[in-house]
């Protein structure tokens, strides 16, 4: 094709299409600033998003963290003058777990005796990722309400708990840490919190001291 063209007529048409391309060019590459700032934006918004809801998230964890004394279960169930207090509710924000312990016995809780249950907390609801049980709770002074978000196919099954906070708490939070490994040998001490374990370093992954050798009494 271009054998048959004279140089004025290559001329002509190269320099009739070149302010095309050279718009073309510039519109492209307007197109791609654009789009990287809308990426850029969106990645910027998401990761803010996120890290307020982490930092909400872990503003509700951090009043959650503590030692819970059960004071009352309410339920379709029935209990005459039953003595719930021996029933506690532990919560490290740190490690983000909880754990129902008794001193004389099985516990009443929300989770199984003695079982380290990982826990997600958001928007004022607490997940059990374990059993993938859900609760609504609500923090009042030294009081915590927990509601489990029933199964609407199961009658019935509503349940509510209501503790409160033990504030002579012996337990070092920052130092709760059940991925310490301890001997396993049995010397068994007496913790400051009133639970006995099989030796000293045991009591210190729940950041807890020994306040003397052999268990607790009583």
């Amino acid at each position: 094709m271009f054998n048959s063209l004279n140089t004025w007529e290559l001329y002509f048409l190269w320099g009739f299409r070149l302010p095309f391309l050279f718009i073309s060019i510039s519109i492209m590459n307007v197109l791609s600033k654009l789009l990287k700032g809308v990426v850029i934006f969106l990645f910027t918004t998401s990761l803010s998003s996120c890290l307020k809801e982490n930092d909400l998230s872990n503003s509700q964890i951090d009043e959650l963290e503590g030692r819970w004394q059960l004071q009352q279960v309410s339920c379709f169930c029935y209990f005459e003058d039953f003595d719930f207090t021996p029933n506690e509710l532990w919560i490290s924000a740190k490690s983000r777990v909880m754990l129902s312990r008794n001193q004389i016995g099985e516990p009443i809780g929300i989770t199984d005796n003695e079982i380290v249950t990982p826990i997600r907390v958001r928007n004022n609801e607490l997940t059990d990722l374990i059993s993938n049980r859900s609760y609504t709770y609500e923090v009042m002074g030294d009081r915590l309400n927990i509601h489990y978000i029933d199964n609407p196919q199961i009658a019935d099954d509503e349940i509510s708990y209501s503790f409160r906070r033990i504030t002579e708490d012996c337990i070092v939070w920052d130092e709760f840490n059940l991925e310490l490994a301890c001997p396993e040998i049995y010397q068994p001490v007496c913790g400051c919190d009133g639970f006995s374990y099989s030796n000293a370093c045991e009591a210190s992954r729940f950041g807890v001291s020994a306040d003397y050798k052999g268990t607790c009494s009583g």
